[in-house]
């Protein structure tokens, strides 16, 4: 995907926080930002960017705006000229392991075959206290790639229980770059799924500061699968199995299954009230709106 606006303003927000260090990016990730718009970035900030002589590739930005000390780009072949050559579907050997304080997913991860491996690898690349950002596609990208992500998978994966705090989802509208929707993390306890509609490409940003080495990836399991949430549905389905199912509902239910318009209609209003209360926008009660 490379580095378009929103990614630099996340990249931009995640440097005021922290220096950026030893810096790896997966693949070569080429610039696709508006310049001008950048510009306005940099002069708001009081940055200056006049050392900034090749910007085709988010390289000299990392280190002249970011605080990079060195940029690494991993790869899984030399077409773009990446001084390290791996396939993030293998483990990473062991000179790679504990070596960066940044580590950047500009839109690599939805192309590896083998998630688990390739987000163990990123996990063991990242020092203790370092940083892994993803820039990744969410929703309505089908066939940019083999995945498109839930937040759910990084809630999880980058969890305290995994060795890793402060973890921000954002979801953003590709060509809507003045808007952020910030998950609410909160809301995935409670064995609560959280649901996400929108109607053009979405991508999710991500950044998880790591604090320990734990590698237990067999744990990882989705929030509202926990051994509490079974407990609960099967609390709830004996309890309904004890009450009898009305006849009306039955004669209904025929209804439905009869008559193809009213089957339609139904389906229609049911589509409605799904779209209204998982939008992507500022009635979803799962989100936080932020202007950026």
């Amino acid at each position: 995907m490379g580095i378009n606006l929103h990614a630099f303003k996340f990249l931009n927000k995640i440097s005021k926080t922290r220096k950026f260090g030893n810096t790896l990016t997966l693949g070569r990730l080429k610039v696709y930002f508006d310049k001008i718009a950048v510009d306005e970035i940099l002069n708001k900030n009081k940055i200056l960017n006049n050392d900034i002589s090749d910007d085709t590739y988010i390289d000299n930005y990392l280190i002249h705006l970011f605080g990079s000390d060195k940029v690494d780009v991993l790869d899984a072949n030399n077409y773009e000229n990446a001084n390290i050559i791996h396939n993030l579907n293998y483990d990473v050997p062991e000179e790679l392991k504990d070596k960066y304080d940044l580590i950047i997913d500009g839109g690599s991860l939805e192309h590896v075959f083998d998630i688990k491996t390739a987000l163990t690898n990123l996990k063991k690349m990242c020092k203790v206290n370092g940083t892994i950002i993803h820039i990744s596609p969410a929703n309505n990208f089908c066939g940019h790639g083999f995945y498109q992500f839930s937040p759910n998978l990084f809630h999880s994966f980058y969890r305290e229980s995994q060795g890793f705090r402060d973890t921000n989802i954002i979801l953003c509208k590709m060509f809507d770059s003045s808007v952020w929707c910030k998950i609410k993390r909160e809301n995935f306890n409670n064995n609560k799924r959280i649901n996400i509609i929108s109607d053009e490409e979405t991508m999710v940003l991500v950044s998880s500061t790591k604090i320990e080495n734990i590698n237990n990836p067999k744990t990882i399991q989705q929030s509202d699968y926990s051994e509490n949430f079974y407990k609960q549905k099967k609390l709830k389905t004996n309890q309904e199995s004890i009450k009898e199912k009305s006849l009306f509902k039955k004669k209904i239910k025929k209804v439905f299954y009869k008559f193809h318009l009213i089957r339609k209609i139904y389906n229609l209003i049911r589509k409605y009230f799904e779209y209204k209360n998982n939008k992507l926008d500022k009635k979803n009660k799962d989100l936080d709106i932020i202007k950026v």
